[in-house]
């Protein structure tokens, strides 16, 4: 009898450890799926983006990206909820953000990776598989106190401009090692350091 009790019991657990790991996969599969909606990979023709490179610009839609504000994964410095885009030996834009983040763009700086993956991380796997290239990232403006971003994704011919919170976007350039431009017309914020 208690044989048999302890079968079914067994039984019983095995069932819920398979539904368990079924609906992780689950959560898996919908998380990269997200990310490749999101991520919509579209035509230059089609989307009427014209991404033109120059030494001292960029052109994209129309908006003039000028490179004088040209910076890289070395030019961010981390303080305590703060991060500081180096724009040259005196000059720094802040923003205010949390320690966790802040923790994330130390890890991604570092090219550390924990042992389960971060969001991060898997955005960064799924790139890397569909042979997607993050092109740069763009500070773009604030708005009440918030900066918006923007993150440029290319597939051979093809650019995505994506909209993204701006540590989401250092975190990325961390990783890819791409470059940061900051819109020019934030050139009001820069604070003095020397």
């Amino acid at each position: 009898m208690r044989n048999k009790k302890k079968l079914k019991e067994t039984k019983t657990s095995q069932k819920t450890y398979y539904i368990i790991i079924s609906l992780f996969l689950l959560i898996i599969i919908f998380l990269i799926l997200n990310v490749l909606s999101l991520i919509k990979i579209i035509t230059l023709k089609e989307a009427r983006i014209n991404v033109e490179k120059s030494p001292e610009f960029i052109k994209l839609k129309g908006e003039i990206i000028d490179k004088s504000f040209k910076l890289n994964s070395s030019d961010i410095v981390l303080g305590p909820n703060v991060v500081y885009l180096k724009i040259d030996k005196c000059k720094v834009l802040d923003m205010v953000t949390t320690n966790e983040q802040i923790a994330r763009i130390e890890k991604a700086k570092n090219k550390a990776r924990l042992f389960r993956p971060e969001k991060e991380d898997l955005i960064s796997d799924v790139l890397d598989i569909y042979n997607i290239e993050l092109e740069f990232v763009f500070i773009e403006k604030i708005v009440e106190g918030t900066y918006f971003s923007k993150i440029i994704l290319k597939q051979n011919n093809k650019i995505a401009v994506l909209d993204s919170k701006p540590t989401d976007a250092l975190i990325l350039a961390s990783i890819f090692d791409a470059d940061i431009y900051i819109n020019k017309e934030l050139e009001s914020l820069f604070k003095e350091v020397c």
